[in-house]
């Protein structure tokens, strides 16, 4: 009976314990990113004074699963294999992780994080939200009134 009242009170502290993922004191906002279809965009992500001997991309659209993007240890960083597309590229130089974005398109409008730590403490560092415009709209002051150019791609038309 005192070995069932042993093991009773081991899993009841073990049940009764907290797991906490600690982040850093990051605002509750995440920044925002706009590009035009077509652009380029990159992506950073300073490590400096993590530990840093695992690192991870994510990209996350809303209603949908979280996806992997990159997966990088100690020095090595390298793509998923869903991201490895001539748009994707992923590198590091010193402190800083950098996901690049070529030939911006639609469905790559989502929320990237970037997660580094050691084994058994990972740490959410940053987060951007990159909306993705199919056109910009340039207006300018001319001594003839506004002009509104509207950039689609590579095509202007002025309005």
């Amino acid at each position: 009976m005192e070995v069932y009242e042993e093991l009773k009170a081991i899993l009841l502290k073990q049940i009764n314990t907290v797991a906490v993922i600690p982040t850093l004191n990051v605002s509750q906002y995440l920044p925002s990113t706009e590009a035009v279809l077509g652009e380029n965009v990159t992506l950073t992500c300073n490590v400096t004074g993590q530990e840093s001997g695992l690192f991870y991309w994510y990209k996350m659209n809303c209603g949908r699963m979280i996806q992997t993007v990159a997966v990088g240890y100690f020095e090595r960083v390298r793509l998923e294999a869903q991201f490895k597309i001539f748009r994707f590229e992923v590198i590091k130089v010193d402190n800083i992780y950098s996901l690049i974005i070529r030939n911006i398109q639609k469905e790559d409008e989502a929320t990237y994080f970037c997660q580094a730590g050691a084994a058994y403490k990972m740490t959410f560092v940053n987060g951007t939200n990159l909306a993705v415009n199919q056109y910009d709209v340039k207006t300018s002051q001319t001594p003839f009134g506004n002009t509104t150019a509207v950039v689609t791609g590579r095509h202007w038309y002025l309005k």
